[in-house]
């Protein structure tokens, strides 16, 4: 029963996230955008593209295997980068929030890493909900 659950959670997910973001053509990006990836994230070469809430996302598989992403403006300012990871390596006081309050199984977990290097863990949850948390496990808030 939890795999069927799982399996629907991740196509909702999926067919949601269409609705939030456009893959685009990487020719389409603008020269300034990939070169300010290139430059920053030299083992990023074959990144796919998204246009995501007016900027540009991009997707590859890091050096460990796992999946990251950049958003950066049309402008070429870096805005971001997310790393996924295990959610079992989430600050305990996290997962026990995620427990208590929302009593739902942890989809994906990813380490979000902003301009001025601040630091912050987005969960997300069956429901397409994603919750934000300090790297102490303090809940902050649901986006």
């Amino acid at each position: 029963m939890k795999k069927v659950l799982l399996i629907v959670t991740m196509l909702v997910l999926t067919s949601t996230s269409y609705l939030f973001a456009q893959k685009v053509d990487s020719k389409t990006v603008p020269l300034a955008v990939r070169s300010e990836l290139a430059r920053r994230y030299p083992d990023a070469g074959k990144a796919t593209w998204e246009k995501h809430k007016g900027n540009y996302r991009a997707y590859w598989s890091g050096k460990t295997g796992h999946d990251k992403h950049v958003d950066i403006t049309p402008g070429s300012a870096f805005l971001e980068i997310g790393d996924h990871f295990d959610p079992k390596y989430l600050p305990k006081a996290a997962i026990s929030y995620i427990d208590v309050h929302y009593h739902t199984p942890i989809i994906n977990a990813e380490q979000i890493a902003d301009v001025t290097g601040n630091i912050q863990f987005l969960v997300r949850i069956s429901g397409d909900r994603e919750l934000l948390f300090t790297t102490q496990g303090r809940f902050m808030k649901q986006r």
